[in-house]
């Protein structure tokens, strides 16, 4: 059952455990891995909805490509976690597990987006960080374009919320001036403007190390866990309007602004890569909306519930001082009636 699913949406801010919370003092989640299967039990139960699925581990096992023993450890972390509600054994290895939703999942790991969300295959579950990254890189190129319709149109609705890092246009032909290495620098005329996001952006936005994001998108590292490498170029956008029209040796320099490239084209300012990932995002936008009402919702009971406790703590105090003076009383019954006579060591004024 598990192998004819046709495909899944995967959500960066879940599938990759930098952003989640409980983290140890190595800035690691023991049992991270607990997502991949919750990603697999929600998309067989996706049609139903019924909340809980009977899966026999070994057929997980086998398609996720892990052991038996993983399985059972990241259905605990699962289940510590808050990505599983509960299970019960139906049978030998197999169990019927109870999933939370993504609402319940986001306030357990305290996480305020699902991040970017795109559409695998099964097969492709078992490298769900490397299509996190891929996810988070394909959001940003895509922000990028809005960030050039914002500058063009003041009235359009704002859709990058912090993108000091992005600049941003469409490649086009008529906006390239030439390229080196074949497809790997991209030079672009003085019109133009550099497009996606750079590293630390994306390294900010999933909690990861920049280093860490680099070693994911990079050749070397996809190959040697079975991935493609994704099709990549080095943008350079020039910072002087008059280059002459011809190819030279690159060397860098440095600038106030970072890396500048000095060649016989002129001055080039090193811009992010733009990456050809192969997958296309989808919105949920019904869903963050749903998500965010949530925290909103959990934050104003939180608010509540502080200022009852604060209440409740003053009716107390009150009480009890109540209690005390009416205990005084009891006790000392003349204290109504008596006089208190003033000390004689004060002197009476005329």
């Amino acid at each position: 059952m598990l192998a004819y699913l046709p495909s899944l949406i995967i959500h960066s801010a879940i599938a990759d455990p930098g952003n989640w919370s409980g983290k140890n003092h190595k800035g690691q989640v023991a049992g991270s891995g607990c997502s991949q299967l919750w990603d697999l039990l929600h998309s067989v139960d996706n049609v139903q909805g019924s909340g809980n699925v009977i899966a026999d581990l070994r057929i997980v096992a086998h398609t996720l490509g892990k052991s038996l023993y993983t399985i059972r450890r990241w259905l605990k972390a699962g289940l510590r976690l808050g990505f599983f509600r509960g299970c019960e054994r139906v049978a030998t290895k197999t169990y019927r597990i109870f999933y939370s939703s993504k609402q319940n999942i986001c306030k357990s790991l305290q996480l305020t987006d699902i991040g970017a969300c795109i559409e695998v295959e099964v097969s492709d579950l078992k490298n769900a960080k490397f299509l996190a990254t891929e996810a988070e890189v394909l959001k940003l190129q895509n922000q990028s374009k809005w960030l050039e319709k914002e500058k063009k149109h003041k009235n359009l609705k704002k859709c990058v919320p912090a993108a000091e890092i992005l600049t941003t246009s469409e490649i086009c032909s008529g906006a390239i001036l030439c390229k080196a290495d074949g497809d790997r620098f991209t030079y672009l005329k003085f019109y133009a403007h550099a497009h996606g996001g750079s590293q630390k952006k994306i390294a900010s936005n999933m909690g990861r190390h920049p280093s860490t994001i680099q070693r994911r998108l990079s050749d070397g590292y996809r190959k040697r866990h079975g991935l493609e490498p994704i099709p990549k170029t080095q943008i350079l956008a020039p910072v002087q309007r008059d280059a002459p029209n011809s190819q030279g040796i690159r060397k860098i320099v440095t600038h106030g602004e970072g890396k500048i490239w000095k060649t016989r084209l002129g001055l080039f300012k090193v811009c992010p890569n733009v990456y050809d990932v192969p997958h296309q995002l989808v919105s949920k936008r019904y869903l963050r909306g749903k998500i965010k009402r949530a925290i909103k919702a959990h934050a104003l009971a939180e608010e509540a519930r502080e200022w009852r406790e604060a209440d409740n703590a003053y009716y107390e105090w009150y009480a009890s001082l109540k209690a005390e003076a009416r205990q005084a009383l009891n006790d000392k019954p003349d204290l109504l009636t008596e006089k208190i006579a003033p000390p004689e060591n004060i002197e009476k004024y005329p």
